[in-house]
C-alpha cells in the first residue's frame, strides 16, 4: 500500500510485513512508525508545522558500515563489475570464434555455430552464475535480519 510522510508527504510503498517498525523519513528526516493504518509520526500524530518532531539520533556513517564490514561490497563488484566484464568476455569469445571459423581450414561451420552459441548462451550463463553468488549474500541479509528480530523479543 501507498502511504506518505505525515510531515512532508514523502510517498513510500508500505508491506505489511513491515507494520511495528519505525523508521525514518529520507526527506526530512522524522521519526516514523508503521501501523497497520500507515505510516504516523512516532510519538502519535502532532500538531503544526514542520519542525514538530523529534531528531532521530544517525546511526554510523556509511563510510563507517565499509570499514567494519558491516556492509559488505561483494554484491556490488558482482553486479556492477564482474557480471558486466563476464558479458563482455563471453561477446569478445563468440566474435573471435566466429572469426577463427572463417579462417579454419576443417571445421568451419562448427566454429561459427559454436561463436554463435556462446554469443547467445554466454551472458545468460554469466548472469546465472552471478545471481547465484548474489543468493550467499542475499541469505546473510535475511540471515541478520532474523538476528536482529530475535534480539528485539
Amino acid at each position: 500500500m501507498n502511504n506518505t510522510c505525515p510531515n512532508c508527504g514523502t510517498v513510500y510503498n508500505i508491506t505489511p510485513q513491515l507494520i511495528g517498525r519505525s523508521t525514518t523519513c529520507k526527506k526530512c528526516g522524522a521519526a516514523l512508525v508503521i501501523d497497520a493504518s500507515g505510516l504516523q509520526l512516532a510519538g502519535g500524530p502532532r500538531g503544526g508545522g514542520v519542525f514538530d518532531f523529534q531528531p532521530v539520533p544517525r546511526g554510523p556513517s556509511a563510510f563507517g558500515e565499509f570499514i567494519t564490514f558491516r556492509k559488505l561490497i561483494s554484491p556490488f563488484i558482482i553486479k556492477y563489475i564482474l557480471f558486466w566484464l563476464g558479458v563482455a568476455g563471453s561477446l569478445v569469445m563468440g566474435i573471435l570464434t566466429i572469426i577463427s571459423g572463417f579462417n579454419a581450414p576443417v571445421g568451419k561451420a562448427t566454429f561459427i555455430i559454436m561463436g554463435f552459441v556462446t554469443l547467445l548462451i554466454g551472458p545468460i550463463f554469466v548472469r546465472f552464475s552471478c545471481e547465484t553468488m548474489l543468493v550467499v549474500f542475499q541469505m546473510n541479509d535475511s540471515l541478520k535480519g532474523i538476528r536482529k528480530d530475535l534480539q528485539k523479543k
